[in-house]
């Protein structure tokens, strides 16, 4: 993230401390999803999140609020349907996996945003963004590997005995 922001070459503004502040929220919440999948079903963790989100939104939601025209709702109404699905299976994805080989694909979305960016917007990320990105998908994936070698019990590990 350092590396895309460039603190020093760029000025760090009000909205990029803010980024980097809210990164802080969703590893909170991903730890709580794992924590919570242990003892509670996929559907009540998605809940327990969306209920907290709406409390908490709506306080600021109520300073800027405009109501949704019938178009904007129903895409209100799609957007909420696949963030839903998108939230049952990361539940379930952290129930039945370690948090260190499910987390990776949330990188994949580095992805979707370039190539969204560019076909939507027609926005060409810098080189700085591609470095950035590419470091973080390599580390993500190197930490990922790691956890993978620990869980198989065919690959011998460092400093074990064989009988």
């Amino acid at each position: 993230m350092v590396v895309i922001v460039r603190p020093g070459y760029e000025i760090i503004s009000f909205g990029i401390i803010l980024v980097l502040a809210t990164r802080l929220f969703p590893a909170v919440a991903r730890l709580l999803s794992k924590v919570l999948s242990k003892t509670e079903k996929t559907p009540t963790v998605v809940i327990y999140g969306t209920l907290t989100m709406a409390i908490l939104s709506s306080i600021p939601a109520a300073v800027v609020w405009v109501t949704p025209n019938l178009y904007q709702f129903g895409l209100i109404l799609i957007i909420s349907i696949c963030g839903t699905c998108s939230q049952l299976s990361m539940v379930h994805a952290y129930k039945l996996g370690d948090m260190g080989a499910v987390e990776p694909f949330h990188f994949v979305r580095l992805i979707w945003a370039a190539l969204f960016g560019f076909i939507l917007f027609g926005e060409i990320p810098s080189l700085w963004v591609w470095i950035g990105a590419t470091m973080i998908i390599i580390a993500v994936s190197y930490l990922a590997h790691g956890e993978a070698k620990k869980r198989d019990p065919l690959v011998e590990q460092p400093g074990a005995t064989s009988n």
